[in-house]
């Protein structure tokens, strides 16, 4: 499914040698690295035997300084070992841990076993579990990258969202972000949500979206994201720009927190140290199953979706977290206050689709108008009587959400 680790090895050789000729290292004759070049070798693994394409080196006209080719060799073993670090193949067999390890009752005629689960490693070895679904459409119409919120998991969304969304022929792709789901915990106490500084969210976001971008799954690429997960597409965004993802679905982003300005004069009496940090933010505890009720949530009307995530936290103990920490709190109205400075929006050119629920009890919705008056290509849809989980509210508010999908995805990927 996945480009060749050869093709990705080559990709950064070229890369490579054109920094190097722009560097006047190159001054005997041309290295030329080609998929067409007659110089092969073999290589096998995995039960898979793939011929790889070498550089191919003209005869040398004359004698003169060859640094950039003495360096081919150590550069070409370090973009191998790069690609296989960090760009796994589909190919290769997938990590049992990044599967559920059984499916809850309540959601069995409902849940879609991804196609594959396993985990990525980011650049600093963190593991992030991803998991991807194929289109069985025999004409795609392109992929949804999934990007979820705080506290959530892959699981969560295979229940209703990716089933709706293989309905109208897509192929999808998610992860959990580092610090839930089975992703790397960044805690010794595991139960808390904690992130040293939200760049380190968007440097796992890039490397998970160029680990996409480099299989042949089909485009165009739409992300649908929630909460936090929007907020750093955002940020993505704004600091590299679209790539390869054609236009985004926003629901609920975290432009801003219901009570900012309380949290922030907290924050403010409590010194920024790794110790304090690492703590819980005021009324945080870990994760309780016990005592998690339906009535006074301040995610969804619908009890049924409700319940949902409590199957999986029963079923599989690995999924859920606690309350955030101080720190994760301090680095996230850090990250706000940086996203909502007008320049920086103004960088972010991707059409965007904004998602507004008016009874957010989690993110201040008032801030996704004045957010969409400072990007580009930008509208807000306000959804009156929805919380925080548009996509796990009542059958009435989904149904709008899919109309506004529909109209969104028919203009950027529409059916062919």
């Amino acid at each position: 499914m996945l480009a060749s680790n050869a093709a990705a090895t080559i990709a950064i050789l070229t890369v490579i040698e054109r920094s190097l000729r722009r560097a006047g290292r190159f001054d005997g004759p041309h290295t030329r690295l080609s998929r067409n070049t007659d110089t092969r070798f073999t290589g096998c693994g995995q039960g898979k035997c793939e011929q790889v394409a070498l550089p191919e080196t003209r005869p040398q006209p004359q004698q003169g300084r060859c640094f950039g080719r003495q360096l081919l060799l150590p550069l070409t073993l370090f973009a191998m070992d790069a690609v296989t670090r960090y760009a796994p193949s589909l190919a290769d067999a997938p990590d049992p841990d990044a599967a559920p390890r059984a499916v809850p009752e309540l959601v069995r005629q409902m849940y879609v076993v991804a196609d594959r689960y396993d985990f990525l490693t980011a650049p600093d070895g963190a593991k992030l579990r991803y998991a991807f679904w194929r289109t069985k459409a025999a004409k795609p119409r392109g992929t949804i990258l999934l990007l979820n919120g705080r506290g959530e998991f892959v699981e969560k969304y295979a229940i209703e969202i990716v089933p709706e969304l293989r309905a109208r022929n897509f192929a999808i792709w998610t992860m959990d972000w580092r610090g839930q789901g089975l992703s790397s915990r960044s805690l010794p106490d595991s139960q808390k949500g904690h992130i040293d500084r939200f760049e380190t969210y968007l440097a796992d976001l890039a490397a998970f979206i160029d680990f996409v971008a480099a299989s042949d799954t089909p485009r165009p690429i739409v992300a649908l994201t929630h909460s936090m997960g929007a907020h750093n597409l955002l940020r993505h965004f704004a600091e590299r720009g679209a790539g390869p993802i054609k236009a985004g679905i926003m629901v609920a982003p975290m432009t801003g927190l219901r009570s900012e300005a309380i949290i922030r004069v907290l924050l403010s009496m409590l010194p920024p140290t790794a110790k304090i940090d690492q703590r819980y933010f005021y009324g945080g505890t870990p994760f309780r199953l016990v005592g998690r009720e339906f009535i006074g949530n301040k995610v969804t009307h619908d009890q049924r979706r409700f319940r949902f995530a409590e199957a999986w936290y029963v079923t599989d103990p690995r999924l859920p977290i606690g309350g955030p920490t101080i720190g994760w709190l301090r680095q996230s109205v850090k990250s706000i206050r940086t996203l909502v400075e007008p320049s920086y929006l103004a960088r972010i050119t991707a059409p965007l689709l904004i998602l507004s629920a008016k009874q957010d009890l989690l993110v201040d919705s008032r801030t996704h108008a004045a957010l969409a008056t400072r990007l580009p290509d930008a509208e807000v849809v306000d959804f009156d009587g929805a919380r925080h989980e548009i996509m796990m509210e009542n059958d009435k508010i989904r149904a709008r959400f899919w109309t506004e999908f529909d109209r969104f995805t028919g203009k950027h990927a529409p059916f062919r």
